[in-house]
């Protein structure tokens, strides 16, 4: 979309470049996706989803639960942006969860912001170990400091949750990307380039 989308005042998100182009550049089909780890069911997380009818959707069973459950507007989901997702090709996971049973993929689960938010921690033979934080935090200051954002639904386990976070950076030696940190995503190579 042109002009982007709103979707409160004052945001507007806008995606000067479409993940089905990116995929195009490096030659890969959507269908060869088996699988999309979602890291939370906000609308800013769900985009292109139905790119990947065949997919499996790997999801935590807390936010399956919160998703599909009576209070789902009360713990921050809008269930008409998640509508059309097929809930067949849901596989839920409880905690972590090896993708591949070999540790190079491994669904973290990091709950707080939703009930079952879970980031991907992913082990790149060159660029090393990579936890993609999804919303952990939105900036790096507020990593730093275990900041949460008022509209968390679960602080507490939010600030938990950052602290695991820093402790898989520790012990892996991870590199955190936040994914609302927008200095940060600057310096992030993006299709056709990308990290081994």
């Amino acid at each position: 979309m042109p002009d982007g989308q709103r979707i409160i005042d004052p945001i507007v998100f806008r995606v000067p470049k479409t993940l089905r182009s990116q995929l195009t550049e490096i030659d890969v089909s959507p269908a060869d996706v088996d699988y999309l780890g979602l890291s939370h069911l906000h609308i800013d997380h769900l985009g292109n989803i139905e790119l990947f009818p065949d997919a499996t959707v790997l999801m935590q069973q807390a936010e399956h639960d919160a998703a599909y459950g009576p209070d789902a507007e009360k713990l921050t989901l809008i269930p008409e942006t998640y509508a059309a997702l097929d809930r067949d090709r849901i596989q839920t996971v409880v905690g972590d969860h090896d993708v591949f049973g070999d540790g190079t993929v491994v669904l973290t689960s990091l709950p707080g912001h939703t009930p079952g938010h879970q980031s991907l921690l992913v082990h790149l033979l060159d660029s090393g170990p990579v936890l993609l934080a999804a919303d952990i935090a939105y900036s790096a200051q507020d990593y730093a400091d275990a900041v949460v954002p008022e509209s968390n639904v679960d602080l507490e386990q939010s600030r938990y949750s950052i602290e695991t976070a820093k402790r898989i950076g520790r012990e892996v030696g991870a590199t955190v990307w936040l994914h609302h940190d927008l200095d940060a995503q600057r310096g992030i190579r993006q299709a056709p380039a990308y990290y081994e």
